[in-house]
């Protein structure tokens, strides 16, 4: 097929196979690791439309694609490759304008239906990525100091792990600490429609930097709009996403130079305390929260009832623990490390004791300092300690069995 434009005649090759520069650019916003080999083509797709163009409309807010037939209204360049994904520079006319190519574009808002009619293939992973885009509505957001509580409060929205969040929709009252302190800020993301879809929790660290905790989203793309927002305004984001400790706090190409930060708050405690994903390890006595686990906290806010949990102190290797890794034994309050290290059971009594206060008895039994006084005698001839109802007792002293039945004849 041919064309003639400006007393030019082009050949224009029976099938193309395209995407537009937009269109992978689009790609790599979305997943900075993806490459042009990713894209292939379904090549029976492509003989039936005889080829086609996939780009993305003016404004950019939908996929697009322009069937062969629309294209031979253009200049185009005589040689085209087939064997790989070409791009928009190659596919603009001589002679016209981008906008009027893209006049001829067909809009498609489904983004499957688009890749079909055009026969582009890529992962599966990254089409859910394009529709959560594309789905995805205009949001503006905001950095506030005030009211963080009430937004808190919101019920929850449907969708992502907003919708999911074990604080979202829970008594006001829980949040009193993001209101009271100057430290902490929050990123909140609305709709067009003012509702909520994303947020938030930003700390003045005591080294001087604003970090940006977990982002939470009704999508995805909220969540990496709510990342690029706070690196924008000069914030360290979290660059793992969840509630684990952080790998490390990062700003466009720079990292704080180290990944344990600490915020000291004005008010040293409080009624309520919500759950926190981060900044959770609390020390009650000077106020300081920290976000790695160390030993000078003796709180976390990992509780979703409004409190946070009490730690256990170990009076043996002066450390906070966990409550439920505290347990009380021979008058004092040790953790489980210390428990098994350094103490037994005693065979009579089964009370837990020190290893210093155990001592061996005959029938290869242990006991308590206790036990061996009451119920216990010592072998005048051997020297062991046998129970009193087995030992015999003479004029010459108290003798056990085993020395008895050696002095046998």
């Amino acid at each position: 097929m041919s064309q003639n434009t400006d007393n030019k005649t082009l050949e224009l090759p029976e099938i193309i196979n395209a995407v537009s520069s937009e269109f992978l650019h689009l790609l790599k916003h979305l997943d900075p690791d993806f490459t042009i080999e990713n894209i292939t083509f379904d090549d029976k797709a492509a003989i039936d439309r005889k080829g086609a163009f996939l780009g993305l409309n003016n404004d950019q807010s939908r996929l697009a694609y322009i069937p062969i037939a629309r294209l031979n209204r253009f200049t185009l360049p005589s040689a085209l490759p087939n064997s790989n994904p070409i791009f928009m520079e190659l596919l603009l006319p001589y002679n016209v304008g981008s906008k009027s190519l893209r006049s001829s574009f067909a809009v498609q808002t489904t983004v499957r239906r688009a890749l079909t009619a055009t026969g582009v293939m890529i992962p599966e992973s990254m089409i859910v990525k394009l529709e959560q885009h594309f789905n995805t509505p205009d949001i503006s957001i905001s950095h506030i100091s005030e009211g963080i509580a009430a937004i808190y409060a919101l019920p929850k929205p449907d969708g992502g792990s907003l919708g999911s969040s074990c604080m979202q929709g829970c008594n006001k009252n829980w949040f009193e600490i993001y209101d009271n302190e100057p430290a902490i800020g929050c990123l909140v993301a609305k709709d067009n429609e003012g509702q909520l879809v994303g947020r938030a929790i930003t700390w003045q660290v005591d080294s001087g930097a604003t970090c940006c905790d977990r982002c939470y989203g009704t999508s995805s793309y909220i969540e990496e709009a709510i990342v690029a927002y706070a690196q924008k305004n000069g914030m360290y984001y979290k660059s793992n996403n969840n509630m684990d400790t952080p790998e490390s706090w990062v700003c466009n190409n720079s990292t704080l130079p180290s990944v344990c930060q600490t915020v000291t708050l004005k008010q040293e405690e409080y009624h309520h305390y919500p759950y926190m994903d981060t900044f959770k390890y609390l020390n009650t006595y000077n106020g300081e929260l920290n976000c790695f686990d160390d030993c000078n906290h003796d709180a976390e806010l990992t509780s979703t009832n409004g409190y946070h949990n009490n730690l256990g102190y170990c009076e043996r290797c002066d450390t906070h623990y966990s409550s439920d890794r505290i347990r009380y034994v021979d008058h004092m309050d040790v953790c489980d490390d210390c428990f098994d290290e350094y103490y037994t059971s005693c065979d009579q009594c089964d009370e837990y004791v020190h290893r210093d206060k155990i001592t061996p008895a005959q029938g290869d039994r242990y006991v308590c300092q206790d036990c061996l006084d009451n119920d216990y005698v010592c072998c005048d001839e051997c020297t062991s300690y046998v129970h009193t109802d087995d030992i015999y007792r003479f004029d010459c002293g108290d003798i056990c069995p085993k020395c008895i039945e050696g002095a046998r004849p």
